[in-house]
């Protein structure tokens, strides 16, 4: 039984509630203010998610340089321009462990979008600089699993 006025959504879609998606909305909101300061509750509460899925964002991007926590519930945000710092340094981890690292291929493709991103950030160009954020936080991650692997 359900309780009275609540009601059930007609269409349910999973794309609509994907990480990607939900990456691509949270990059976009930093991308396109002044605000160098991350509240996770905030951005949970304007992105209608819960906290652990921000925290799901927030943690590769810190992993990328994007963000850096600066206490409980708060990051600092730095955009791309971090970027290419933390590439350089995982290309160089890869190429210090004989290879056994990430893919170098995904690494400059990941580099040459930090670097767009570098660009663009400089002028704040929201799309350039998202879809580079959202490349690099892939190329983080298929880092991470192919390390793991």
């Amino acid at each position: 039984t359900m309780k009275p006025g609540v009601q059930l959504v007609e269409s349910y879609s999973r794309k609509d509630k994907s990480l990607g998606l939900l990456c691509d909305n949270f990059i976009a909101i930093y991308t396109r203010s002044d605000n160098d300061e991350i509240c996770i509750d905030s951005v949970a509460q304007t992105l209608s998610v819960e906290r652990r899925r921000i925290y799901d964002i927030v943690n590769v991007l810190e992993s990328v340089g994007v963000v850096m926590r600066k206490g409980k519930n708060r990051y600092a945000w730095f955009g791309a321009v971090r970027l290419n710092e933390t590439l350089d340094a995982l290309k160089q981890a890869a190429i210090a462990d004989g290879g056994a690292g990430p893919d170098p291929a995904q690494v400059n493709a990941a580099a040459a979008n930090a670097a767009a991103a570098a660009a663009a950030s400089t002028t704040r160009d929201p799309t350039a600089e998202a879809a580079a954020a959202t490349a690099a936080a892939a190329a983080a991650a298929a880092a991470a699993a192919t390390t793991a692997a």
